[in-house]
Formats: C-alpha cells, structure tokens, sequence
C-alpha cells in the first residue's frame, strides 16, 4: 500500500513537470494588452512602442508614498487596472503575428537608455510630492562598472515567460529575439536573481544555476547547428554577436600596464570567437582565461582563425560585413574584419573606398576605424610592388586619431614580409624627414612610431642607422626618440658606418641610460676600429655616474695591455684633469682614487718629482694623500733634489714625508745654507722643528758661523730665539757682540729686543754706535703697550751715556726730548732731570729745556 501511495504522487509529479515543461509549446496566448494598446497594435501605429514602454514601466517599478499619520511608507500602484503580478501579456505579445508587435518584444528585452525607465516611472505618479520615491531594485541590476535599466527585469513577474519565449524562439530559429535573450543570459550572470530580503522568499527566481544553464543551452544550440554545417548557426551568431558592446567587457591591466577589456567572465561569447583559438581556453562551464598571461589582450594581433566553424563563415561573408560595419564590440569587429581577409579578400571590395573613409571621419568603433585604416591602405597597394600610397600611409601614421594609427600600424605588420627593404626604408627616411621639419609634433604619435619602428622594422634598422642620425634624435627631448636612438645605436653597423671615439663621446655622456648602454657596448666591442687616443679615453674617464665609472674600470683593466702605447698621453691627460678645478668633485676623485691612485698607480713610478711635490703641497688632504704615495713609491734618491725641494718636504704636513725627508738631510748637509737650517728651524712642524734643534747643538763649534746665530736670533719663533741665544752663550768668544746687537736691534719681537739691550749693557759706546741705534732705542721708547722692561733697561743706558760726553749728548738729547711726551709722570721728571743735568753740563747744547738763573 505503501509502495503505490509513493507512486502516485511521482505519476503527479512527473504530469506537472511534463505540463510545466511543456506550455510554451502549445503557443496558446495568456493575458490580453490593455484595450489603448490593442487598438495602435492593430492600426500599426509606430507610437505603439513608446506606449508599450510606458505599459511595461509598471510592471517594473515600485512606488512608494510617506503616510504621516502612521508614519510609514504605503505602496502605490501606479496604474490600479493592472495586475502588476501577471507579466503574461509579454507571451501573448511574442505570439501576435504583426511584424509590429514582434519588433516591440525585442525593443522590451533590449536595455533602455540611461534614465528612461526611472523618467517614465515619474511619469506615471500622480500628485508627486516629496513623500514618496521609486524604488529602482526591480529592473536595475549593477554589472561591470555600471547600471542596466531594463523594461522587462528577469523577475518572478516575467522570468516564467522569459524562459518560454526564449525556448520558442530557439525553436523558431527567431534570431532577433533569441540572440538578445541569449545575450542578456551571458551578460548579466547571476546578478539578476539577487532581490531585497524583504521580499517573499518563494520569488527568488533566477539561481546561479539556471544562469549557468541557460548559457551553456546557447552555446549548445549554435553548436549543434554548426556541427551540422547549418547557415542558421551564422545568422544567430551574427544576430548575437551585435548586441555585445565593448563595455561588456571589464578593465582590466596587462603586465606592460597598458589597460584592454576583459571579456572572459563570457561564456557564448568566447566561444563563437574563440572556440578554436590557444590564446584563451576553458575550464568548466563558467568562464575562460587567457592561456599565458602575456597575452590576455582579445585584441592582440594573431594569425590564427580562432572562432568556431570557420568554414561556415567563410560561406557567409555578408554576416562578417555586417559584423565589421555594425558591430559593437571590438572583439567582433576585429573577428569580422580578420576573418573576411583571410578567408573572403575578395569580398572586401563590396565594402566601398567611401564607406571606408566615412568610419574614419565618424565616431565610429576604435577598433572598427583601425581596421577601416588598414583595408583602405589595402586598396592603395601597388598590384605589383605590395607597396602602399606613402603618402596616404604617412598620413594615417601620423593622424591625430589614435585608431587610425593603430590601423596603419597592423597594416605594415600584415605586408611587410612582402616589402622589400627599400620600401622599409623609404618609410623610415620619410618619418626621420617629417620629424627634422616638425611635421611631427604629437608625443603619442611619435611614441607609436618608434614603437613600429622597433617591432616591424628591426631587421632593417642596420642599413638605414648612421650616427648623424642618431646623434639628431638624442639632441631631441622625447623619451620616445631617446628611446629610439638607443635601438638605432645597437644596430649600427660599423663596417659599413665608420665611427670614430670622438663621434661616440656624445652617446656615452648623453645621461639617457639605454643610449649610453648602446655606446658602451660599441666601445666594448670595436675598440680598436674607434681610433682611440689617450686624450679620448681621458674624456671618457671623465664622464661622471658610478654605473659609467665602474663600466670604464673594467674597460681599461681588460684591456692594459693594448693601451700600454697610448698610457704616456693617457695618464698625462688623468693628471691634468685630477687638478682641475672645473670637473666635478666625483669625476675628480674617480680618476684619483680609482684610476691613478689605484688600476695605473704602478704606472706613475717615473713621474716627475715636481708633479709628486706639487700634490704633497696641495691644500686638500687626498691629494697629499696620493702625493705621499707616490713619493714612497718613486723614493727619489737625496742627490737628485734640489736643497729647495728637501726644505720643502721638510716642511710637509705627511709626517711620513718629514720622516723620509729628515733620513735624507745628514747625507746631504753640505748642501745646506745657514739660511736653510734656520728656515728648518722655523717649520710648523714639532717633530721636525725639534730634530733641527738636536741637529744644531750636537753640531761641532766651527760648524755654528754668526750668520746661523744671527738667523734663529731673527726668527719669529721664541723657543728658536732662545735656541739663538743658547747658542750665542756657548760660542761667544767667536762672536762679534757689537754685530749680534745690531742684528738684535733690527728684530720686531720684544724678547729679542731686550736681549739686545742686555748686550748694549755690555757695550763701549761711540756717538756713531748711538747714531746707528737711534732707531732701535726709539721703537723701544715709543711702544705704546707693553715693553715696560725694555724701557727701563733703554733709559738706564742712555741717561748715564749722555752726560759722558758732548757727542754723546747730542744723539741722546734730541731723542729724549721726542719720547718725554709719551712718558707718564714719574718717567717724565726722571728724563727732565737728566736733561737738566746734561745741559748744565754742557750749557751751549741745543736742549728744549731752558734753565734760568
């Protein structure tokens, strides 16, 4: 019993699905249009559309009024006659036999214009107020960047009859209305089923499942037609292929960074244009992807005949001109214009010149202007050459119009197999021609041109590249010519373009990386056909940037052998430059410390000594550092500097150098004067200032003359004064102590100003001596500050010696009478005193002093 209760629910079961199923195939009509509408379907009124529109826009939309005295949102239903839940006078409409009423149902399924719906809907609310609003959730879905406004949403409403007109128009082979079905079915995903949760749950309508489904029976149906070699598989697929617009697509990045769509979350797309192709393939039943990621672009150049059932296209070629002018997306319009060249060339000239150049001055596609670029370059190839009108190609080359660009651009990659090289040529000499007279100006042009340049052209580059060429396009700011120069110096050819290392100079210093990685490969590669000089390698040595520097040490270290003639200039050059004070700090200390402080510093060893004592004497600490350096390593023998240059190194701030220099003087002391002894003496240096002194008294008596004594004693240094006077002490019985004070005397320093009047204190004095040391007793009695000592010790001499004798009074009188002025009191009355006294002593000598009777 039980086992036949259980069947006769699954026999129910099985009769509702075969009539659910079945419905549509009894193409019974359902619910009847409005009586306004019935009347403009019938007299063919075109205003029926707009009307429809309106009708459906009900069906759509969800009005809302604020009640401020419940304080809620009350629906409202814009047009109460109508069942707003009974959508199934659209399947009456697609059964009606008017041509009318089936171009309306497809007017429905298409998508509306931006705002139209939401423009109607406002239309239909009576007495608007700013308490109500229209909900939009029932016929908007959110896709790709943007909103869809749809008369007829795949809601519970309409999605039963949807899916029957659907069925019946497959059955029909009906392209117009099952190809925007089949589009809407691909595009829109499982956007459409997603509803408010506040809506009954019994209404959700549209799963992830039957999207998937009623894609993948699309694709089925164009399949089975095409495996049975049917026309209708073309006919549906170019009726499908036109609803596609290229904002189906999603943007997206590739690994150059350059933006294209991405239309591979589409599953009846992708197949009927790339079914067959190795760029993109699926898995599964949902989407595809790009085979390797460097090509995901769909509109990147291929030779291969992707889409599916090639053969059936190839038979219909009307579709792929209609494809090309139609089309709305750029996959399609490339897929039409591909296929007909390869497979239909012929039936290009049905497409005429005029309707050609119409594209290119309309708003047409990008893709579609490209294309229309490409085939009307076509028409201008020479039948027999295979070469084009330049003048025609040089201008879309250079249009403003990007598309147009990229047509003649895919135009050279398709014929120049076929070109010879004089023809590549020829188009090159014209760009570098329109570039010296300006006729180019546009950045973007120029890029895309080098970009060809690069592409198409690089087996040809090295016949057409001279360095005049070059060298104008890196005189040009845009990186893209920059860029061009550096693929056109790779490709100069040497033995047929002689370059010499002076040409190359301004490449290897231009600053643009990929230029100077060019030369540099040329110098590394003809070195030898470059006629290198040392001055020339002394300019490159001489162009700053570490990656040049470190490329420049390398080049001179593997190569020393060959530049073994060319050193002596080379390094004389190096020399010249290290001392400049022109060339940058980094350029000056590259070639200092790498090149002749390290790769040739064994080459320097036969320098000249004056060279190594200039950079010893320099003011800048690594240059001293490189010139001690170079002395130790030229360790020039004593006999072969002068007594100038070892007093001068004597005086070094290298205390490795004053070391060297202090071994070499006691094999060479008979070269050295009093004069230079004292100067030793005087150096800055302690070391050296104390090993003179250790010198001197170790010296034997006769070895210290009155001049050496006489020298330190005028020296500026005190610790060397007391030396002198040291000395004077030890040999004064050899000395003329009358000399020594008069050399005393002449000395500015104080200290030595009074161990002279120490020694006039010893003195026998004569009128002349007095006249001789006039000046010297008047500097001591004159000084403003300080020197109290030497004045007392002065007046103590001079008072006394002036009453000793007339002659004597006559030198001293006069003097101190000048001085008394600057004296202070006690000074004053004692020097008044013994002008007194003298002149009592001596009454008819002129004295300022009066003495009365």
């Amino acid at each position: 019993m039980g086992d036949s209760s259980k069947l006769v629910h699954v026999n129910r079961a099985k009769r509702e699905y075969q009539q659910q199923v079945t419905w549509w195939r009894e193409q019974k009509p359902k619910a009847q249009l409005p009586p306004e509408l019935e009347k403009l379907l019938r007299n063919n009124d075109p205003a029926f559309i707009q009307e429809l529109k309106r009708f459906a826009v009900g069906f759509t939309v969800t009005v809302q009024r604020y009640n401020r005295e419940t304080r809620r949102y009350e629906r409202i239903e814009p047009n109460p006659a109508v069942d707003t839940n009974d959508g199934s006078w659209l399947w009456t409409l697609y059964l009606r036999k008017e041509p009318l009423a089936k171009e309306a149902v497809r007017t429905l399924l298409e998508y509306a214009s931006d705002g139209e719906i939401r423009r109607m809907a406002e239309n239909l609310v009576e007495n608007k107020d700013r308490y109500y609003w229209i909900n939009h959730w029932q016929y908007r879905s959110y896709w790709s960047g943007r909103y869809w406004e749809k008369f007829i949403p795949f809601s519970h409403v309409f999605f039963r009859y949807v899916k029957g007109i659907y069925k019946l128009a497959e059955q029909r082979k009906d392209e117009k209305i099952w190809s925007v079905l089949a589009y809407r079915f691909d595009v829109e995903k499982q956007f459409g089923w997603y509803l408010p949760q506040s809506l009954d749950p019994s209404k959700r309508f549209y799963s992830p499942k039957t999207h998937h489904y009623l894609r993948r029976r699309s694709w089925r149906t164009l399949r089975d037609l095409g495996e049975k070699g049917s026309p209708d598989y073309v006919r549906l697929a170019t009726e499908a292929l036109l609803c596609y617009e290229s904002k189906n697509g999603i943007k997206r990045w590739d690994m150059d960074s350059k933006n294209y769509r991405d239309f591979s979350h589409l599953w009846l797309f992708n197949h009927i244009l790339f079914h067959n192709s190795s760029r993109f393939v699926y898995k599964g039943s949902q989407t595809w992807k790009a085979a390797t990621a460097e090509s995901p672009d769909p509109l990147a150049w291929t030779e291969e005949r992707e889409e599916a059932f090639p053969e059936l296209w190839d038979h219909h070629p009307d579709q792929l001109r209609r494809l090309f002018l139609e089309g709305k997306a750029g996959p399609v319009i490339q897929f039409a214009a591909r296929a007909l060249i390869q497979g239909n060339p012929s039936y290009l000239q049905k497409i005429s010149l005029e309707q050609l150049q119409d594209l290119l001055s309309s708003s047409e596609h990008y893709t579609r202007r490209k294309w229309a670029t490409s085939l009307i370059l076509d028409r201008l190839t020479h039948p027999d050459l295979q070469a084009p009108d330049f003048d025609a190609w040089m201008s879309f080359s250079t249009h403003q119009d990007p598309a147009i660009r990229k047509g003649a651009t895919w135009f050279i990659h398709q014929y120049r197999d076929r070109w010879s090289n004089e023809h590549v040529i020829q188009l090159l000499q014209r760009f570098i021609a329109d570039l010296r007279t300006k006729k180019i100006t546009d950045p973007q042009t120029i890029k895309d041109w080098v970009e060809l340049t690069q592409n198409a052209f690089a087996h040809v580059l090295s016949e057409i590249t001279t360095i005049d060429l070059v060298k104008e396009m890196v005189e040009s700011d845009h990186p893209a010519l920059l860029e061009l120069a550096a693929s056109l110096l790779e490709q100069l050819d040497i033995s047929k373009h002689p370059l010499t290392g002076a040409q190359l100079l301004p490449f290897l210093s231009c600053g643009h990386g990929s230029i100077q990685e060019a030369a540099r490969g040329i110098l590394s590669e003809h070195f030898v056909a470059l006629e290198l000089n040392g001055a020339i390698l002394a300019e490159i040595a001489s162009i700053p940037g570490e990656d040049h520097q470190a490329f420049t040490t390398q080049f001179f270290r593997e190569r020393r052998l060959w530049m073994v003639p060319l050193l002596p200039e080379f390094l004389q050059e190096m020399w010249i430059r290290m001392l400049r004070s022109d060339l940058p700090d980094d350029v000056k200390g590259y070639i200092r410390d790498d090149l002749l402080g390290g790769l040739f510093f064994d080459e320097l060893a036969d320098i000249p000594f004056e060279k190594v004592l200039r950079l010893i004497e320099s003011d800048q600490a690594e240059l001293r550092e490189l010139g001690e350096r170079l002395f130790l390593l030229t360790d020039p023998e004593p006999r072969n500097l002068t007594a100038g240059q070892l007093l001068q190194l004597a005086h070094c701030p290298l205390a490795r150098v004053r070391e060297e220099v202090r071994n070499m003087i006691p094999r060479e002391h008979h070269r050295l004067t009093d004069d230079l002894w004292v100067n030793l003496a005087e150096t800055d240096w302690d070391d050296t200032r104390n090993w003179v002194f250790d010198q001197l008294e170790a010296r034997p008596a006769e070895a210290i003359s009155p001049d050496l004594i006489y020298g330190l004693l005028d020296t500026a240094r005190s610790d060397v004064q007391q030396l002198a006077m040291t000395l004077v002490q030890a040999h004064e019985h050899r000395l003329d102590l009358s000399e020594l004070m008069f050399r005393a005397a002449e000395s500015p320093h104080l200290q030595v100003q009074e161990y002279a009047l120490q020694l006039a204190s010893r003195m026998t004095w004569r009128p002349e001596s007095l006249q001789r040391m006039e000046l010297f007793f008047r500097t001591v009695l004159f000084r403003v500050h300080g020197g109290r000592k030497a004045k007392e010790m002065a007046l103590d001499l001079l008072l006394p010696l002036g009453e000793e004798s007339r002659e004597n009074a006559e030198v001293i009188v006069p003097l101190l009478a000048d001085v008394s002025h600057n004296f202070g009191r006690q000074d004053f009355e004692r020097v008044l005193l013994a002008i007194t006294r003298i002149q009592d002593r001596y009454p008819d000598l002129q004295s300022p002093v009066t003495i009365l009777a």
